[in-house]
């Protein structure tokens, strides 16, 4: 089967972020998903709020980089995702 890339850009959302994982874990096949993450380095809550969704969703990757300029730095995080 094909898998599906769930591209997801965050900051000090971690409440909405993590709804949003569980609605896609609970709602896919894991061989079907991947989830991957762009979050700020300084935002620590929303990174250890994610801890235990590494063992819930094998298919999920978490890009770490410096804060840039929010929503006007938006495509470049998708770019490098």
């Amino acid at each position: 089967m094909k898998t599906c890339a769930v591209l997801i850009a965050s900051r000090t959302r971690h409440d909405r972020l993590l709804r949003t994982i569980e609605s896609i874990v609970n709602t896919s096949s894991p061989d079907n998903v991947e989830i991957v993450l762009r979050l700020d380095g300084d935002d620590f809550l929303t990174l250890t709020a994610l801890s235990r969704y590494y063992t819930v969703s094998p298919n999920m990757r978490t890009l770490v980089g410096p804060r840039k300029n929010g929503y006007s730095s938006l495509a470049e995080f998708y770019t490098e995702m």
